[in-house]
């Protein structure tokens, strides 16, 4: 990703790296697999290409809540995409889209859960499940957490307070913890909407933070000393770009007409919502950020190639609009001096 923030951040060992890897390879196959259905001819048989694909697709599906798990964004996105093709597709497709989504429900279970059972002591995976609740415990808070982005210590006490309790077990704490969160929740909305758009504001729109752990983590000897200097600097550089990777998404979401980018811009958007619900760290959608990349490609492609001559023809039409109202504004002004001279001159009231 040519960003700023993100080139820097490639010193930092984290688990967004691989995600992003998986990430990528996940938007491929499943445009990919979807382009294939959409080319089958209607008849009979199973296609093998699509049916590998989807193998492939159902791994990495079970793979991903090891790292980040964006793996749910992608479903709902999926599966939101899957409802209007399998209305217009032909009996043929329906029935390789039907297999397609099985495959991956089916091999996003079984695999997460096979790596579990057979390396969850070595991996320590129970805990890595536990993980995303316990942000939520302590992120969604609107008394506490209002202040903190949610990122609150003293809730996170509490979770692994109520993890004790509970004897550690993940899945009782868990279903206690929940419920505590959705009294919280919805006790004070107008709080709790407040506390969703800090915490929208502090994750999505800047990448500064990355800056700042990128340079501390690869600085050594003299280059400590640049780190004042510089730092200033890339950060002008990431928000300029970061504004103008904004402007392209919007302008994709307008005027990009293809089904396959609408499936990018619900991933897009389905990460931004997501990381409402856990703790608002502005590195977190690091991996999903190639989806903003693809977003702002077809944003600029729909610009330049498709978007322009409608922008310029509604342009010049309000152009031409004003003018004319310009021009019978001048016209009504030429006619009121031609009848005040007439009437103010002396020769004429004869």
């Amino acid at each position: 990703i040519l960003w700023p923030a993100q080139t820097l951040y490639q010193v930092v060992t984290t688990e967004e790296h691989p995600a992003a890897l998986i990430v990528a390879a996940l938007a491929y196959l499943l445009i990919d697999i979807g382009k294939r259905i959409d080319a089958l001819p209607d008849g009979s048989g199973i296609d093998r290409p699509i049916l590998l694909r989807s193998v492939a697709a159902g791994v990495l599906f079970g793979l991903i809540p090891f790292f980040k798990d964006w793996g749910s964004v992608f479903l709902v996105a999926l599966l939101l995409s899957s409802v209007w093709l399998f209305l217009r597709f032909h009996a043929r497709q329906r029935i390789h889209l039907a297999i397609f989504l099985l495959l991956v429900l089916v091999l996003r279970a079984g695999v997460h859960k096979g790596i579990d059972l057979m390396l969850g002591e070595v991996l320590d995976t129970k805990v890595s499940n536990a993980v995303v609740v316990e942000q939520m415990y302590g992120s969604l808070d609107p008394e506490f957490s209002l202040g903190t982005w949610g990122n609150d210590k003293i809730l996170y006490a509490e979770y692994e307070q109520i993890l004790q309790d509970c004897g550690y077990d993940f899945d009782a704490a868990n279903k206690e913890a929940l419920s505590i969160i959705r009294y919280k929740v919805t006790k004070d909305p107008v709080k709790t909407l407040e506390l969703l758009y800090n915490k929208g504001v502090r994750a999505n729109s800047a990448t500064n933070q990355m800056i700042y752990w990128g340079f501390t983590r690869g600085a050594e000897g003299s280059f400590i000393a640049m780190f004042d200097t510089a730092v200033p600097i890339l950060q002008q550089m990431e928000q300029s770009w970061y504004i103008l990777m904004i402007v392209c998404i919007m302008l994709c979401a307008l005027l990009y007409r293809d089904r396959y980018m609408v499936f990018i811009l619900l991933l897009v958007n389905g990460g931004i919502a997501a990381q409402l619900l856990i703790e608002a760290q502005q590195r977190y959608k690091y991996s999903m950020e190639s989806m903003w990349c693809l977003a702002a490609a077809g944003g600029l492609y729909a610009l330049l190639y498709t978007g322009w001559s409608p922008i310029q023809e509604l342009a010049v039409q309000i152009w031409k609009t004003g003018r004319r109202s310009s021009d019978s504004g001048g016209a009504a002004s030429s006619v009121g001096e031609e009848i005040h001279d007439t009437v103010s001159d002396p020769d004429d009231r004869g």
